[in-house]
């Protein structure tokens, strides 16, 4: 009997072992996958990295617009969602600064002027926009706000017939309600 148990234990060890070296096989496969996702994750942020290097992500930004040169922060300009300035400096796109740090804006520097020094800035920022009343300028800002895709400036330059026009018994042609909204 003490034989046969002998060579029992034996088989019983081997078992044993074969179990362990599977188990440590088993083991050494996950690594290696997890190594192999580790290689392919580590070269996927370093090609981000390469084309994240030709993005200015500085907190402020330095805009030339037909020669005319604005610095504001980076997120003033892309506070409104759906603005040309939100799209460019969204990361989609391949932005890449002159020699001197701006980005070049091909507009007429004057009327971006008037957009960030006293009507874009602050609306962006505080949500607020006062606009003088000279039609002229109206129309060059509605001209800007149409271009650079600011919807907030859209909507307080081209102000909305009242409801009372809407629901006037006088004012029943719709060219007519055009005619009081453009005025």
């Amino acid at each position: 009997m003490s034989s046969r148990t002998h060579s029992e234990g034996q088989k019983e060890q081997t078992h044993g072992l074969e179990d362990a070296e599977k188990f440590f096989k088993d083991a050494c496969e996950i690594f290696q996958r997890e190594a192999a996702k580790l290689r392919q994750e580590r070269e996927a942020i370093g090609n981000m990295s390469k084309k994240l290097e030709h993005i200015h992500f500085s907190s402020t930004v330095k805009l030339n617009v037909g020669g005319h040169y604005f610095t504001t922060s980076l997120q003033t300009l892309t506070k409104d969602p759906n603005s040309m300035m939100t799209a460019m400096f969204s990361g989609k796109f391949e932005m890449k600064s002159s020699e001197d740090g701006a980005f070049f804006v091909d507009r007429e520097g004057t009327h971006f002027r008037t957009l960030t020094t006293g009507l874009l800035t602050p609306h962006l920022r505080d949500g607020e926009l006062i606009l003088p009343d000279a039609a002229t300028f109206l129309k060059e800002l509605e001209a800007e706000a149409k271009f650079y895709q600011i919807q907030g400036i859209l909507d307080v330059v081209r102000p909305r017939a009242p409801k009372n026009f809407e629901e006037s018994l006088i004012l029943t042609n719709e060219e007519h309600r055009t005619t009081l909204e453009n005025w």
